[in-house]
């Protein structure tokens, strides 16, 4: 096995804007009020060619809001002989170790998409083509493509619409919208990728007399006695693409079922209950697609928002266990991806790490408020299609946390109105308050700045009781379902005070991803003897209004009138102040049995002590 240890203790790094000869740079048009666009006619397009680093350099590519549209850059790594600020770094990489595969990234061919590429003059249809899928472009590599009709045609159709009750299929063909329009795009595609395109297929929805409405949208189920006709529909296109010459990698099994169901949209639609799609896979579309020379086609089920997952793709297996032995994966929409998190996906991943999980539609523009429908130079829509901070939001358990003596600790990330700030509202939970036996709730809520939004995962954070200030809170390592690292670095009068959790989307996280995650906070300095393991089992549960204590430290709300209060529910002694908490730290309150002493104002030898001793606000750092 060979490694790899880059010390960043040794290096720093150069950075030289390189105009290549050989580029063809954006021809910018700036729009009024949002970023760039860049203009290709008959005559120009931009492009660029790949640089490969030579040793002791890097090559980066750089798209910005500012204009920067691939810029490129090479960097050259120097020796130096101090080492970073705040800490050594050391990278291991071991390229034998693999943890997931990324098979490709890509776009659709619509009705819509291919209309529009073919009223192009050839030449920009050819320039089209090359930006996305050749090596002078972005390199796509996947295709999602309609089956029949969908809502980004002219017209709803379907394949096969006479005779009606044809459950043979005879009259199976595909229509003009493919021969003259998608077919010729997929192949001027296929010619100048650089790898094979995989190509995903869908149905909107089939021949309206196979549904129960008889209608193309609206609510709707498949009728009964056209399950095996609906299975035999898609081999049926797969069928006629090969004869194309256009081989289908993978097909879904219905665009969105959920939206049959409620009906609300005019688009193609389907719907579908669990128990009724289950049976199809198994009984109809699987054995199919298994038993016929499209056996290797790739079956996709749910292929709607994340939401639908745990009842949909979840359910599905309860219900019909045999459904996994042809289902190959999940697809999934982004529309709800803003108020449902990654960690949806966490089901899938975790307990079928066999399946693929992917992404197989996101449109911006899509919603009825959005009355622009394509909005040249707007990045906010760009940015929405890249996975950032967004997705670290949601509720995170903590498995390991330096300097702690609580238990059942929990984060909860959440986005403010303000752009690039966030809130982390962080939850523990005690036995003791003080040295008495009384369980009570601790939260307090933080703020997380993003000072550089090309750098999401490196923040700032401030709690009300911090008295150092703000620190650098920095997301080592995630993969926003299962884990995340944090790492806070804050410089002090006379030295740096480190603080480091490990993070879980469940209350048990497996020994891989905790070693992988101390090992990193190891590289950052952090002593992994130092973390101590949170018990997040049997924690105890005190809602507002009930027995027990809770003390909520809210930037917003906090006082010491407030927290004086929390405290005068324990019937003991009364801390008031600011200071005397924080004087408190890892103690939390001083022992108030048969306590005399008249606490109702912080004690000021508690205050005086504060700037003497910077690691007492230590907790209050997650």
């Amino acid at each position: 096995m060979k490694l790899f240890i880059i010390s960043l203790t040794l290096f720093i790094y150069f950075v030289n804007v390189v105009d290549s000869a050989l580029d063809k740079p954006c021809l910018a048009r700036r729009i009024s009020g949002r970023s760039v666009i860049c203009v290709c006619n008959s005559t120009y397009c931009d492009d660029i060619t790949r640089e490969e680093p030579v040793n002791g350099t890097y090559v980066t590519y750089t798209s910005s809001e500012a204009g920067s549209r691939f810029q490129k850059t090479i960097g050259t790594f120097q020796t130096l002989d101090h080492t970073l600020e705040c800490c050594t770094t050391t990278f291991t990489i071991n390229p034998k170790k693999k943890y997931q595969a990324v098979e490709g990234f890509g776009g659709a061919v619509t009705d819509s998409a291919a209309i529009n590429w073919k009223s192009l003059p050839e030449v920009m249809q050819k320039y089209l083509i090359d930006s996305y899928f050749s090596v002078k472009g972005l390199e796509y590599n996947m295709l999602r493509v309609p089956i029949g009709g969908c809502d980004f045609s002219t017209h709803p159709y379907a394949y096969n619409e006479q005779p009606e009750n044809d459950t043979k299929l005879s009259n199976y063909s595909l229509t003009d919208e493919d021969y003259n329009y998608k077919i010729p795009m997929i192949k001027e595609i296929s010619k100048v990728a650089t790898s094979p395109v995989h190509i995903v297929a869908t149905t909107w929805s089939p021949p309206v007399w196979m549904k129960t409405n008889h209608k193309f949208s609206g609510i709707s189920q498949l009728k009964q006695e056209y399950f095996e006709t609906y299975a035999l529909y898609h081999y049926k296109f797969l069928e006629k693409y090969a004869e194309e010459g256009i081989n289908i990698w993978a097909i879904t099994t219905t665009n969105e079922p959920i939206d049959g169901y409620f009906g609300l949209a005019r688009f193609n639609m389907l719907g579908w209950s669990v128990e009724k799609m289950g049976e199809w896979i198994v009984n109809n579309l699987g054995p199919i697609i298994r038993n016929s020379i499209f056996k290797n086609v790739k079956i996709l089920s749910c292929d709607d928002q994340r939401f639908t997952i745990p009842f949909w793709f979840n359910e599905i297996l309860n219900k019909y266990p045999k459904a996994l032995d042809y289902i190959d994966g999940v697809g999934v929409h982004f529309y709800a991806d803003k108020v449902v998190p990654a960690s949806v996906l966490y089901a899938v991943s975790k307990t079928h790490p066999d399946k693929m999980i992917l992404a197989t539609e996101a449109c911006e523009g899509s919603y009825p408020w959005q009355t622009e429908k394509v909005k040249l130079g707007s990045w906010p829509r760009a940015v929405s299609y890249i996975t950032d901070i967004l997705e670290l939001l949601g509720v995170w358990y903590v498995i390991q946390k330096t300097s702690t003596a609580s238990h059942c600790i929990t984060y909860n990330f959440t986005k403010t109105d303000e752009p690039g700030t966030y809130e982390i509202d962080q939850v523990s939970q005690h036995f003791l308050l003080g040295l008495t036996p009384l369980e009570h709730d601790y939260s307090y809520k933080g703020v997380l700045t993003v000072p550089d939004p090309a750098v999401p995962g490196r923040m700032k954070v401030r709690f009300p009781l911090s008295v150092a200030g703000s620190a650098s809170y920095t997301v080592l390592s995630t993969d926003y379902t299962t884990y995340a690292a944090i790492f806070t670095c804050q410089k002090l009068a006379f030295a740096h005070r480190r603080s480091a959790t490990i993070l879980s989307r469940e209350k048990e996280l497996d020994k891989m991803y905790v070693d992988k995650m101390r090992t990193k906070l190891a590289s950052f300095g952090v002593d992994p003897y130092d973390l101590s393991i949170i018990i997040q089992n049997n924690c105890p549960k005190h809602p507002n209004g009930t027995e027990g204590v809770n003390i909520n430290i809210n930037p917003n709300t906090f006082s010491s009138h407030n927290i004086g209060e929390a405290v005068r529910k324990t019937g003991g002694v009364i801390a008031d102040g600011v200071e005397y908490v924080v004087e408190a730290g890892k103690k939390v309150y001083h022992k108030v049995t048969d306590s005399k002493e008249d606490l109702t104002e912080p004690p000021a030898s508690h205050a005086n002590r504060l700037s003497a001793r910077p690691d007492d606000d230590a907790e209050w750092l997650p």
